[in-house]
């Protein structure tokens, strides 16, 4: 389960940005989940996100930093390995 997703110097996103699933504790939102952790503790986590913005604001550049994750994830370095490291699209 994704609760946190962070990412930096992808496309236009220089700087680090967060996408998070997990409520603030001082906002336990109506529409939060509980999710069992270890041992007796729980954490309250939205079941679903928008990402919202401006034209050109690069809600689609987050969108290819997940993609770019879930290939990390699927590919592993092991076969990124053959093709002399990962491949990245830095910020300019």
């Amino acid at each position: 389960m994704l609760l946190r997703f962070r990412t930096a110097n992808v496309r236009s996103l220089r700087d680090e940005q967060e996408l998070t699933f997990v409520v603030a504790e001082d906002d336990p939102g109506t529409s939060a989940r509980p999710v069992g952790l270890a041992g007796d503790r729980s954490l309250a986590v939205l079941p679903l996100i928008g990402v919202f913005g401006a034209n050109a604001s690069g809600k689609s550049n987050v969108l290819a930093a997940m993609t770019d994750m879930r290939a990390a994830v699927i590919n592993s370095y092991a076969r990124w390995a053959a093709f002399d490291g990962t491949a990245r699209v830095p910020f300019p």
